[in-house]
């Protein structure tokens, strides 16, 4: 295709759409956390130890496993990070829809764009 009008306004619509859907995105996820992060601060001030708490395979990684003080260890004294190195299903888990061998202790509610729910339990 040559450089003419109709191939440029073509490009750069596609390429401000992309970029609005990257933006928006990235807000999304960032909201998200946002509200996993108080779910788990709510959690934390009701007295349950940090290693009880199910947040996720990233929010997990950043408050527990970058730190090698934080997770709680295993007879080899390895990590034990659940899915990963090992099979533990911890006794809290926050995410988006509930589980059958969970129940709901509180929900959060958070601003969300592309997110099908915006509550977190």
């Amino acid at each position: 295709m040559r450089p003419n009008r109709i191939v440029k306004g073509v490009i750069i619509a596609g390429v401000l759409m992309f970029g609005v859907i990257a933006i928006s995105g990235t807000i999304d996820n960032f909201r998200f956390n946002r509200t996993v992060a108080h779910a788990r601060e709510w959690l934390l001030t009701q007295g349950v130890a940090s290693w009880h708490i199910d947040a996720g395979y990233v929010l997990n990684g950043w408050w527990l496993y970058a730190h090698p003080h934080n997770p709680p260890t295993d007879a080899r004294s390895e990590p034990d990070v659940p899915f990963v190195t090992g099979t533990t299903q911890l006794p809290y888990k926050i995410g988006s829809s509930s589980e059958p061998l969970y129940h709901v202790v509180r929900s959060f509610s958070g601003r969300s764009l592309w997110a099908a729910s915006n509550t977190i339990c």
